[in-house]
This record gives C-alpha cells, sequence and structure tokens, in this order.
C-alpha cells in the first residue's frame, strides 16, 4: 500500500469513527504528517539497523501519535 492509499484509508477510519461528514484541515494535516513519518519509520525499521523488537517498535509508533490525533484515533 502506498502513502497516499494509508492516508486516505486512516482519514476513512476517522471519519466513520467519529461520526463526521468533513474532517477538520488541522486533523487531515495531522494525519498525513504523521502517516508520512510512519512509512519512513516503518521502512528504516525494516530495511536498516533497527536496534529495538517488534513490540517496541508498535509502542513508539502509538506514543508518537500527534496530541490532537490521539482523540480521533483512538
Amino acid at each position: 500500500m502506498h502513502v497516499e492509499e494509508a492516508c486516505r484509508s486512516l482519514l476513512d477510519y476517522i471519519q466513520k469513527k467519529n461520526g463526521l461528514t468533513e474532517i477538520p484541515d488541522d486533523i487531515v494535516f495531522a494525519e498525513r504528517f504523521y502517516a508520512n513519518g510512519l512509512a519512513s519509520s516503518f521502512f528504516d525499521y525494516n530495511f536498516g539497523d533497527n536496534k529495538f523488537t517488534e513490540d517496541e517498535f508498535i509502542r513508539y509508533c502509538v506514543e508518537c501519535i500527534p496530541e490532537k490525533l490521539k482523540a480521533y484515533l483512538l
């Protein structure tokens, strides 16, 4: 899945989970910002010199969700 497809899927999830007809611009920005960083981190984790476990990677990803986005995702 490409980053743009992942962004669209995550935005669809946010919209459905929160019963929104439109997602605020700042939340769209936060989601895209996070999703792009997550894609880069995922690539580095899988193909780079990772120094942590899969569970640690997942925990780090959740801990790094921007605060304003957490309310829409979790």
